[in-house]
């Protein structure tokens, strides 16, 4: 149903039917379609990394099956034995030429010190309660207690429950941040615990991924770190 996605995984599906469509044909029906075509497809897929393949695999399957109980087409198309995603193997070695992806305690103290009092309070949260991206973007004002030091909110992936407790530093970090918070830009955003310098959401309505990514990259080149990302955040302790 639209808007029970998130804009990250409509553009995941649009890239994996472009993908679709160029290696298997614009005009093939999909109950015309036989294992030895998805199997050279997943052979043309094996450029990418073990993730990315697996979920290409995931994702068109996952399309077929839609088309099929949305009555698009007769029946299901048969994959056939190699349509599949990346072993386990393969993924424990792409885990492994990866390296470690966490940030150490000196470059944290560095991160902290070189941020603006919004970012250096996205950061403490995203080691507090190993947040993502739009975690801590979408982050709602009535999920936080300052009094209390808790932050109780579920995640906006998948609405699992979460809580954690905020160190005495988040809990500083974030009156300042929240003290410093620009006017909304709408009644919608009023809500958020962060907002961008011109009060919008972080999380930009119709693109993929939001400004946090961008902002925090920005943050390790300031501070000459050439790895990682607010993601690492959540592997950090």
């Amino acid at each position: 149903m639209p808007g029970e996605i998130s804009s990250r995984t409509l553009g995941d599906c649009h890239g994996v039917c472009k993908l679709i469509v160029a290696h298997l044909g614009r005009t093939v029906a999909p109950e015309q379609l036989r294992p030895v075509g998805f199997a050279g497809f997943r052979t043309a897929a094996s450029q990418y990394s073990p993730s990315r393949m697996t979920k290409l695999v995931g994702i068109t399957r996952m399309l077929m099956k839609w088309a099929f109980d949305s009555e698009l087409t007769d029946r299901m198309p048969r994959f056939g034995p190699d349509f599949k995603g990346a072993s386990k193997r393969k993924a424990r070695q792409q885990k492994a030429a990866a390296g470690t992806t966490l940030f150490n305690a000196d470059e944290l103290r560095k991160l902290n010190e070189k941020a603006d009092p919004t970012l250096q309070a996205m950061l403490l949260v995203g080691i507090n309660g190993a947040t993502g991206n739009t975690d801590v973007a979408t982050l709602p004002l009535s999920a936080v207690d300052l009094e209390s030091g808790w932050i109780d909110s579920p995640r906006p992936k998948s609405g699992v429950a979460r809580r954690f407790p905020l160190w005495p530093e988040t809990i500083a970090a974030l009156r300042e941040a929240i003290g410093k918070r620009p006017e909304p830009s709408s009644d919608e955003l009023a809500g958020l615990v962060f907002l961008t310098r011109w009060g919008n959401s972080w999380v930009p309505e119709g693109r993929r991924g939001n400004q946090v990514s961008a902002k925090f990259r920005k943050l390790l080149r300031s501070c000459k770190m050439d790895h990682g990302g607010y993601d690492w955040l959540r592997h950090t302790s």
